[in-house]
């Protein structure tokens, strides 16, 4: 966490992580959360209305926070205001030593870098929502009574130089699901929503938004079919691996908001599950025998590919 943190304070986009971690990744796939486009919904709007209420959203989040901790929000620890500032020396000196130009470059790559994220997010939950239980809402007036996010709730691709590119953040579903999984091993099943290409198209797709309706929402209708015929034939549970855990961080890694025993969060060390009851750390040696032909076919039988 504290990599990626360092990052955003060259990006002057500190409060992404806050934001993500407790916001999107608690709101996915519903119309409270910013960073999920609905359907019909234009690029070129939704990106400035996801900048927008995501900062809200964070600073809401991290008030919450630091009150939770007997604190104001103006403080030395405020994970945004704090890092913000570090940013802004960071651009100063940026100018101070090497100019008005560099400056400027500095300033340009930030806006690439909030750009391409967020072009990200529009594409990886397009037109996908969960189904809504009650009318609770929390303490900003939010409906806040959702299924579990699921296998269902984000779209995924397979694809080869996408996985090199991003770090197989295109495994989006696992991402969700099992949002402590790391990167090295994150899962692509078949059966979840799919892209027709990789990321580097769909963005391009994305900017011209009556070719994006037409190729996308026609998928979109497809993945609410199978994942309604998924429930009612009762094969859900029998193509995607069991547990859920939506929400990880440094502070507590499981259990902050939906959790289900099931599915190891590291289990495999690989990125397709093969075996069953594997679990450990990614980072240690397995003792367990590679997996026969026989077991590996099975699992692609089940959805599962391994790239």
């Amino acid at each position: 966490m504290n990599h990626g943190r360092l990052v955003l304070l060259f990006s002057n986009y500190n409060h992404f992580w806050v934001e993500h971690i407790w916001g999107h990744h608690k709101r996915v796939a519903t119309d409270e959360d910013p960073a999920s486009s609905a359907l019909n919904e234009p690029f070129w709007t939704f990106i400035f209305k996801c900048w927008y209420e995501s900062f809200v959203s964070a600073m809401r989040l991290e008030g919450k926070f630091q009150r939770g901790r007997g604190r104001g929000f103006i403080c030395l620890q405020n994970r945004i205001l704090t890092p913000f500032a570090v940013s802004f020396a960071i651009d100063y000196a940026i100018f101070a030593y090497l100019g008005p130009r560099a400056l400027a470059m500095q300033l340009v790559q930030s806006l690439l870098t909030a750009f391409l994220t967020d072009n990200a997010n529009y594409i990886e939950h397009y037109g996908l929502r969960r189904e809504r239980r009650s009318d609770k809402t929390d303490e900003w007036g939010l409906y806040n009574d959702y299924e579990r996010p699921g296998w269902m709730h984000a779209w995924n691709t397979g694809d080869r130089i996408t996985n090199w590119m991003v770090f197989k953040i295109e495994r989006h579903p696992d991402h969700h699901v099992n949002a402590g999984r790391p990167y090295q091993i994150l899962r692509t099943f078949k059966e979840s929503p799919t892209y027709p290409t990789g990321y580097a198209g769909m963005f391009v797709l994305s900017w011209i938004p009556p070719l994006f309706f037409a190729i996308m929402n026609p998928l979109v209708r497809k993945a609410h079919e199978d994942y309604a015929r998924q429930l009612q034939e009762g094969t859900h549970d029998k193509l995607f691996p069991k547990g859920s855990n939506n929400v990880s961080s440094a502070y507590k890694k499981t259990g902050e908001d939906f959790y289900q025993p099931g599915s190891s969060e590291y289990g495999g060390r690989v990125d397709c599950d093969i075996h069953e009851n594997i679990a450990g750390p990614v980072w240690e040696p397995s003792e367990q025998p590679a997996p026969s032909t026989a077991q590996g076919q099975e699992a692609l039988k089940k959805g599962c590919k391994s790239l």
